[in-house]
């Protein structure tokens, strides 16, 4: 009997890799490409920290069943930011309880990677294609979808891309009876998962982008100064 086509990848990030792995956990044929030549870290290897959010990116880890491995890497003291005067005298701590540790970017890789067949995975292809975003059978995530200035959700946002879409897209495949392989029945299957996870991901793209621009104008404003310590100060009494 023919089979599908597997589904193209493009970009083994904090985007295409948790994608990926949900599509593993239920046998969904697909191919990740990307360019880097290997795992190793570069130099020019984009690291720094990530804090995933409980119920975006940590939400789709536990979907991934990866939620132990990531608990064995997370920071979760990462959270918090202890303000104090230029004496050192503490003066008020920030994200009590809040739920979002920190990991090292290139740690959540390499889970996200170590949970992947390697076969799955084509190494050094720096694909040229030039695309329509909605052709058939092209959807974008991430910050391919809604890019903004940096704001501390830009990961939260990708990792909840990929498991929405994967919600769609397996949504649509129990729809699917047994039998021969219709080819023009999955794409329309297709289509009508991409066409969901649009509508979930646009709102909430737009309200990413305007709290982007809120932090940018702030930041940039002439008396960005006074709204930055607005912000952290504490109140009144505390």
């Amino acid at each position: 009997m023919p089979r599908p086509a597997s589904i193209a990848i493009i970009g083994g990030g904090p985007c295409g890799l948790p994608f990926a792995r949900l599509l593993e956990t239920v046998g969904i044929e697909y191919v990740v490409f990307e360019r880097d030549a290997s795992s190793d870290p570069t130099p020019l290897f984009q690291g720094g920290t990530l804090d995933l959010h409980r119920d975006t990116a940590q939400e789709a880890l536990r979907r991934a069943g990866l939620a132990d491995e990531f608990e064995k890497l997370a920071r979760r003291d990462g959270s918090r930011i202890l303000i104090q005067d230029f004496q050192g005298n503490h003066r008020h701590i920030l994200g009590e309880g809040n739920d979002a540790p920190e990991i090292d970017r290139f740690q959540l890789r390499q889970l996200l990677l170590n949970s992947l067949p390697a076969h799955r995975v084509r190494w050094g292809k720096a694909l040229r294609y030039s695309l329509d975003p909605r052709a058939p059978g092209v959807v974008l995530l991430g910050d391919a979808a809604h890019l903004s200035t940096p704001n501390g959700a830009g990961v939260n946002m990708a990792m909840y891309d990929a498991l929405v879409l994967f919600e769609r897209v397996t949504a649509e495949v129990q729809k699917i009876q047994d039998g021969e392989y219709d080819e023009a029945g999955d794409a329309a299957a297709l289509e009508r998962a991409v066409g969901a996870y649009e509508t979930d991901m646009r709102p909430r793209a737009r309200k990413n982008i305007l709290k982007a621009i809120g932090m940018e104008d702030m930041m940039y404003s002439k008396d960005g100064l006074r709204q930055m310590v607005a912000m952290v100060k504490p109140p009144a009494g505390a």
